[in-house]
């Protein structure tokens, strides 16, 4: 036990001096927390959430299942759940049909099921080039429908139609650290994230090269993982070594750290993904503290 809090005290005390950087620009309210389902079984190490007009779903990864909540003028509320026993989900996205997609960390693929949670089938990527092993780190359903799928084994992003049929490719940039997730605007913009050396890259709708949106951040932050765009113009980033979220702009400017480290609410541990509702929500994964967190930007 004194290990644990020891480490916790180290963690707080190099995650402090981050929060203190950037111009204050953007303002979060903290909305609600999500502990369980409902039938009251409690999460266990949520790794990924994602969201749409009406619904919220929850990838309960400790408990090899996915959480379906419904979601109307901001208030969340549990529906049902839908279990994964052979898998170990990270994330899942919903298609503009309804079925969910859902990515498993350990055979690195992403399974389809339906609206109810049915089996039906695997995303097979058709006609891709080159190295024809594809290890999907993240990917991310288009508004058109379309698929971006980071490709971590040959180090590119894969643009495929909806039933899996090569479009295009974007390529790593050159000196890369480790590209962890990816996101897609509503302009059909991409954006890649390197965690190791906190820079967003960004490739427009039909580009085939990534450039740089932003300077390394490393001053801001510790080690981000996931991101997402609003409706604002602003990209958010979850700093997950460093338990909080760093906002920037759409011109790469840095607006500001949000959140902390910590157990109550409003704070963070071991944070995985964030989400954004059309609506402006703001749901983030909150791993370490088995929850899922919502925040709304204040006006």
């Amino acid at each position: 036990m004194t290990r644990i809090w020891i480490r916790c005290l180290a963690l707080m005390l190099f995650a402090l001096p981050l929060q203190v950087q950037g111009a204050e620009q953007v303002k979060l309210k903290y909305t609600q927390t999500l502990y369980a389902d409902a039938g009251g079984v409690a999460l266990r190490h949520p790794e990924g959430v994602t969201c749409t007009d009406d619904k919220l779903f929850v990838v309960d990864s400790g408990n090899k299942r996915i959480v379906r909540y419904s979601y109307k003028n901001g208030v969340v509320t549990p529906e049902t759940t839908f279990s994964l026993p052979k898998m170990y989900p990270l994330m899942v996205q919903v298609s503009n049909q309804g079925d969910l997609y859902v990515l498993d960390g350990k055979d690195r693929k992403i399974s389809i099921l339906s609206p109810d949670g049915g089996p039906k089938g695997s995303l097979d990527a058709k006609g891709v080039p080159g190295v024809q092993k594809i290890v999907p780190r993240s990917f991310q359903i288009a508004r058109d429908g379309s698929i971006a799928l980071l490709d971590i084994f040959s180090e590119r992003v894969l643009m495929l139609d909806d039933s899996g049929k090569f479009l295009r490719q974007i390529p790593f940039p050159e000196d890369v650290g480790f590209c962890s997730d990816l996101a897609v605007d509503r302009h059909g913009t991409v954006y890649l994230l390197d965690s190791v050396k906190a820079v967003v890259y960004k490739a427009g709708k039909g580009e085939e090269k990534f450039t740089a949106l932003t300077l390394g951040m490393k001053d801001n932050m510790n080690f981000p993982t996931s991101l997402a765009t609003d409706n604002r113009g602003n990209i958010y980033l979850v700093d997950q070594y460093g338990s909080g979220l760093a906002i920037i702009g759409l011109d790469g400017s840095f607006l500001g750290r949000k959140l902390g480290m910590g157990w109550s609410d409003s704070h963070l541990y071991y944070p995985t993904e964030i989400s954004i509702s059309e609506a402006g929500e703001i749901f983030i994964a909150d791993r370490g503290n088995n929850r899922v967190q919502q925040f709304v930007v204040a006006e």
